[in-house]
């Protein structure tokens, strides 16, 4: 079993804000990457070739939601931030958002900046 951490309380404010169908859809792919790990692979999963970031892909009716995460350290995946996929490629502003409390999880953490 892998550890998913979640940073600080964005990624909860943001389940807070889905419906009930759509959280539990998300939590039970959140419980997948608990599961399985980094050995969850597309559809699920794709690596995003920035930064070591990768995210989790939940499609619920019309929406598309993804989860920016990565791998912190042995089985802990960190999510780092949430959002509403509205175009075919993941937006900058997003990515931006993910890399920089990746930044500030490692240093709260104490560990290295590895970007």
């Amino acid at each position: 079993m892998w550890k998913v951490d979640f940073f600080e309380k964005e990624i909860e404010r943001f389940l807070d804000l889905l419906s009930k169908k759509e959280r539990a859809k998300v939590l039970r792919n959140i419980f997948l990457l608990e599961r399985f790990g980094l050995g969850l692979r597309e559809p699920n999963v794709k690596s995003l070739k920035i930064k070591k970031l990768k995210e989790l892909r939940i499609i619920f009716s019309s929406k598309i939601f993804r989860f920016l995460f990565f791998h912190y350290q042995e089985k802990t995946l960190v999510i780092l931030h949430a959002f509403i996929k509205k175009t075919q490629k993941t937006p900058a502003k997003e990515i931006r958002i993910a890399l920089e409390r990746m930044k500030q999880y490692r240093k709260n953490k104490g560990g290295a900046d590895e970007l």
